[in-house]
Formats: C-alpha cells, sequence, structure tokens
C-alpha cells in the first residue's frame, strides 16, 4: 500500500525532468519514466525522513548527478535537507516497459502526430569567401 507520503514524494520526483522526454517532445519526470527505483519513509518523533534511490536509462547518461541534486532539493524544501538521502542506483536495467502507463500513452500519443520539418539554409557559400558579410 502506497503512503501518502510516498504519493507525495512521487508527485515531488515528476517535477525533475527527463531531458530526453523533453526532446521526444513529451516531457516527464523521473517517476513518470520509471526512474524512480525505491522510496523509503521513516515517521518518527513527529519527523519524516525520505531516502529515494534513483536509475538512469542507460550507462552512459550524464544526467544521473543533475538528477540526484535537483530531487535531494525539491524534496528537502518539503521534508527538510537533513530528512532526505537521494541515491542513484547500480543498475542499468531499465526498460521502456518501466515507464507509467499514463506516459506511454501520452508518448503514443505524441509520436502519432505529424512531424514538423524545419528548413535550414547554408550559408557556407559566404564563410570562407574573403567577402564580410554586412
Amino acid at each position: 500500500m502506497t503512503s501518502s507520503v510516498e504519493t507525495q514524494v512521487r508527485v515531488i520526483l515528476n517535477e525533475v525532468i527527463d531531458p530526453c522526454s523533453r526532446v521526444a517532445g513529451s516531457p516527464a519526470g523521473l517517476d513518470d519514466m520509471g526512474l524512480v527505483r525505491q522510496i523509503d519513509v521513516t515517521e518518527a518523533d513527529n519527523t519524516t525522513r525520505v531516502h529515494v534511490v534513483i536509475g538512469i536509462t542507460e550507462f552512459g547518461c550524464m544526467m544521473g548527478g543533475a538528477f540526484l541534486h535537483e530531487a535531494s532539493e525539491k524534496l528537502g524544501s518539503v521534508f527538510g535537507y537533513d530528512n532526505v538521502v537521494v541515491e542513484l542506483g547500480d543498475s542499468y536495467d531499465w526498460t521502456p516497459e518501466d515507464m507509467s502507463k499514463t506516459y506511454k500513452i501520452r508518448l503514443a500519443a505524441r509520436r502519432a502526430e505529424p512531424q514538423r520539418s524545419y528548413r535550414v539554409e547554408s550559408r557556407s557559400a559566404s564563410i570562407g569567401s574573403g567577402r564580410r558579410r554586412e
């Protein structure tokens, strides 16, 4: 059973947006991406302590440090910085099946949309020609 604190933690972690999802045109937070691997909540003596393990999508992903920092800041501002521990998991077993059902539906709908094309004009003719552009 999911506690209300765990639900609150998941909502906060969904504010940390995975940049690859943004590039795909459908931004998603860490929980929707399936990158939240573990949440432990301990409540004692009127104090709530939160321990979170976050994964990354693949071994070469450079976002682990940024995810840790942003998640720690957001959770710390709610639960107190001394009461939050966020760690990076050491397994690289993420698959697209880890994404939330709602995000999978949203991503599929985005991918089904007609793609925009952009025209890029080359300026190579003026580069290196020795002529100064005005």
